[in-house]
């Protein structure tokens, strides 16, 4: 399992925002915070100045070389039972296949697990695959025991779900909006699992964590929304590993992405991110990256990101950056760092090339 374990400042997070527990959030012994107070969102021509996006129609239901994936009909529900592990706290119910939404003409699913021996209503942390918006072998599926292991040993809902992926007509902000359908979902039906609706993270690595801190600044955009039957505010939002900066992964010298970002912003990322925009950035590519709706951020945000040269994928900037914006926006966030100490140990023999996603560092 690619998991990163022993982070402090994740569980009291978690803890504090989702589970039943009443811990108070720590910044771990690399950690940054900020709490400022709220500052005032900066103005935005908004869509309505905006020329209409090109490129074809990104909600099409094109079919993509991907199998696995959205289908159109889906596949079919189930339920099944897994009984603690030792030390965790919890064993876990697994509701297979949810359907949360239909897009683009596919059926969008997820897996939903859920503690069985947690004394009141827990929240629920919607679990975002990475996988460079593209890449076909990264499905909900990579990231299931990930997902699980927030329910069993932290004592929360996880809805581990799917989203098109670029070449299914996943482009921004089609994606966004598919993640943002998942959110909506659980938030109006977690009441039938005993799960407290109004408590939903979400978390994500890499691609997900992008989409992560989209749909944590995106919240109340009428433009993005997918009308999915629920709330999708949000209380917390954590980011693995992710790309903030779209233009920076594409120019940058360091990123193994380059190019991703373009694809999945279907247009091309040579504007380079400035001021807050707390409506529709007019260029695609800068509306894809959250740091660029910083000041829009409602949740607490906890950004996890190894030291360079230790993730391989990303630059640590992309994090300091997206933790700059959120502070200079008075928003509320932390930055996680991990440390020598955390980047070594009986998984991780030699750290250099594996700290990236969920990784066991």
């Amino acid at each position: 399992m690619r998991f990163l374990g022993g982070t402090a400042v994740v569980i009291a997070l978690l803890a504090l925002e989702l589970g039943c527990g009443n811990q108070d959030p720590a910044t771990g012994d690399a950690g940054k915070d900020g709490s400022a107070a709220d500052a005032p969102l900066e103005s935005s021509p908004g869509d309505a100045a905006c020329a209409p996006w090109t490129g074809g129609n990104p909600d099409a239901g094109v079919a993509g070389p991907c199998s696995g994936g959205p289908s159109v009909n889906g596949s079919p529900a189930f339920t099944q039972d897994f009984g603690p592990d030792a030390g965790v706290v919890s064993g876990t119910r697994e509701y297979a296949n949810l359907t949360f939404g239909t897009r683009g003409g596919r059926v969008l699913q997820g897996d939903l697990f859920v503690p069985q021996t947690i004394n009141g209503k827990p929240g629920v942390l919607v679990v975002l695959h990475g996988g460079g918006w593209s890449d076909c072998t990264r499905r909900r599926d990579d990231v299931g025991a990930v997902a699980q292991a927030f329910a069993k040993r932290w004592g929360m809902g996880a809805f581990n779900v799917e989203y098109r992926l670029a070449q299914e007509g996943g482009v921004h902000p089609e994606n966004v909006m598919d993640a943002r359908c998942a959110v909506q979902w659980i938030a109006a039906h977690a009441k039938d699992y005993g799960l407290d609706g109004a408590r939903i993270g979400v978390v994500g690595e890499s691609a997900g964590a992008q989409l992560a801190l989209e749909l944590a600044t995106a919240s109340g955009r009428a433009d993005l929304d997918p009308k999915c039957g629920g709330s999708d505010a949000l209380v917390a939002a954590i980011g693995f590993s992710g790309p903030y900066d779209l233009y920076a992964l594409e120019h940058g010298a360091s990123s193994t992405l380059r190019g991703a970002g373009t694809t999945m912003a279907n247009g091309p990322c040579d504007v380079a991110t400035s001021a807050c925009v707390s409506g529709r950035a007019c260029e695609r590519c800068l509306d894809a990256s959250p740091r660029v709706h910083a000041c829009t951020a409602a949740a607490r945000v906890l950004l996890v990101h190894a030291q360079d040269p230790n993730d391989p994928v990303l630059p640590q900037s992309q994090a300091q950056g997206m933790y700059d914006a959120l502070l200079s926006a008075g928003r509320n966030a932390t930055l996680f760092v991990p440390g020598p100490s955390q980047m070594k140990g009986p998984s991780c023999p030699d750290p250099m090339g594996i700290a990236h996603g969920f990784s066991p560092c």
